[in-house]
């Protein structure tokens, strides 16, 4: 009597499901293929596109078919996260906007 085939766990970004080796084929596994990055007030994926809301962000499927893996990725070290934040970003800053003058205490409310 044979064993059942043991159910492995998919380590690519944003999949995180249980799989079969048998039944892993090419289109079984929706995932990012760029790294998940958290800067200001955004949060997203260097490989498709960010949001300011943490719960859309936890849902965002995968931009990519593939294979499972259940071989776990290397960390990044800092200087790589800070290249991925930077190239995500892609932001104009605006140029800061003279401070207004205050009115005084003493005149009337509008």
């Amino acid at each position: 009597m044979s064993q059942p085939e043991e159910e492995l766990l998919c380590y690519n970004a944003g999949c995180g499901m249980k799989f079969k080796e048998s039944e892993n084929t090419e289109g079984s596994c929706r995932y990012h293929p760029g790294h998940h990055f958290f800067h200001d007030a955004y949060k997203g994926w260097t490989c498709c596109r960010k949001s300011i809301d943490f719960t859309e962000f936890l849902n965002m499927k995968g931009c990519t078919l593939g294979f499972h893996s259940n071989v776990k990725p290397p960390e990044l070290e800092k200087k790589q996260k800070t290249e991925l934040i930077e190239a995500a970003n892609n932001v104009v800053s605006r140029p800061a906007r003279a401070a207004m003058k205050r009115p005084s205490p003493d005149e009337k409310m509008v």
